[in-house]
C-alpha cells in the first residue's frame, strides 16, 4: 500500500526518501507538465532547487560566499603552501563571474540560495558575483534534459497509420543565469584538491622524495577513511594506520583517485622496484 502524498515533508527532507511517483507528482505541481525522463538523482537535484526556499527568515545577500572570513590553516607540502579549496575561508581556485536572473515579476524574493558541502549562499538577483568552482557546479547541476514532456513531444501516425512519437530534447535551466565566463587570472587554477594534487603529482613523480608527513597529509586530504577495522571500529587514517606502510604503500594510494595517468607512474616505479630486486 502505498503512503500518502505530502509534499510538505517531501520538500523539508530534500527529497531523499521519496519515490519516482512522488517526484514525478511534485514536479507536474510545480511545472505544469511531466517530469523529463532523466534519472532519480537527476530528478531529486532539480525538485531540491525547485523547492528551495528563496531566502531563509534574517538571510543577507552578498556577494562573497558567508564563509568567506572564516580562518584556514595554512597547510604545506614540502616547501608548497597548499592553496585553500575549501568551502570555508577565502577561496584560492577557479572562479566563474555569474548574474542570477529573477526569474519572473512575480518572484517576491530578491535573492536565490545555491550551497556547497552544506554552506549556502544567499546571492542577490541581477548582480553579478565571482563563484568558487564548487558553486558554480552546484549551479549547472541544477540543469537537466526534458525528453519526456509534451513540450518536446511530436506525435504523428506512419504510412500505415501507426500512432508514431518524435521527441527532440531540450536542456531546462531552472536557475536563469548570465554566464560572463571564467574571472580574469583564475582561468588557470584547480577546481578541487584533486585537481591540485593531480597537477603536483605530474610535476613531482607522484611525490617523490617527499617525507613520510607529508605524504600522509595529501593522502587524508584526497581520500575519506570507509569501513571498518578488525575489531569493529571505524577505520582511521592515524599514524597507526600509516606505520606499516612504506613511501611508496602511500603514494601508490594516493595514486589511484588522482587517475590513471598518475597510477601509471606509480605502475612503472613498481615495476622497476621488483626488477631490481
Amino acid at each position: 500500500m502505498s503512503r500518502k502524498f505530502n509534499l510538505a515533508t517531501l520538500v523539508q527532507t530534500q527529497f531523499s526518501e521519496a519515490s519516482r511517483e512522488e517526484m514525478d507528482k511534485a514536479y507536474e505541481i510545480k511545472k505544469g507538465h511531466a517530469s523529463p525522463m532523466i534519472d532519480d538523482e537527476a530528478l531529486r537535484i532539480a525538485l531540491v532547487a525547485m523547492y528551495q526556499p528563496e531566502e531563509e527568515s534574517g538571510a543577507v545577500a552578498t556577494t562573497l560566499p558567508p564563509s568567506h572570513g572564516d580562518p584556514v590553516p595554512k597547510q604545506r607540502v614540502g616547501v608548497n603552501r597548499i592553496p585553500n579549496l575549501r568551502p570555508t575561508g577565502p577561496w584560492e581556485g577557479r572562479k566563474r563571474r555569474v548574474t542570477l536572473l529573477k526569474p519572473d515579476e512575480h518572484t517576491r524574493s530578491g535573492a536565490k540560495r545555491i550551497g556547497w558541502e552544506g554552506v549556502l549562499w544567499t546571492i542577490k538577483y541581477d548582480e553579478p558575483v565571482d563563484m568558487p568552482w564548487p558553486y558554480w557546479q552546484a549551479l549547472l547541476n541544477t540543469d537537466f534534459i526534458d525528453d519526456r514532456s509534451e513540450k518536446v513531444t511530436k506525435w504523428d501516425h506512419d504510412e500505415e497509420g501507426r500512432l508514431t512519437c518524435e521527441r527532440t530534447s531540450r536542456k531546462m535551466v531552472t536557475i536563469p543565469r548570465i554566464d560572463h565566463g571564467d574571472v580574469p587570472g583564475t582561468e588557470h587554477l584547480p577546481v578541487d584538491y584533486s585537481d591540485y594534487f593531480r597537477r603536483e603529482a605530474i610535476r613531482t613523480h607522484c611525490f617523490r622524495g617527499y617525507s613520510k608527513s607529508a605524504l600522509m597529509t595529501i593522502h587524508n586530504m584526497l581520500i575519506e577513511p570507509r569501513g571498518k577495522t578488525s575489531t569493529g571500529q571505524p577505520v582511521q587514517f592515524d599514524t597507526v594506520y600509516f606505520q606499516h606502510m612504506t613511501d611508496v604503500d602511500i603514494r601508490i594510494a594516493i595514486s589511484k583517485p588522482l587517475g590513471p595517468e598518475i597510477s601509471s607512474i606509480m605502475d612503472d616505479e613498481s615495476f622497476a622496484l621488483a626488477e631490481a630486486g
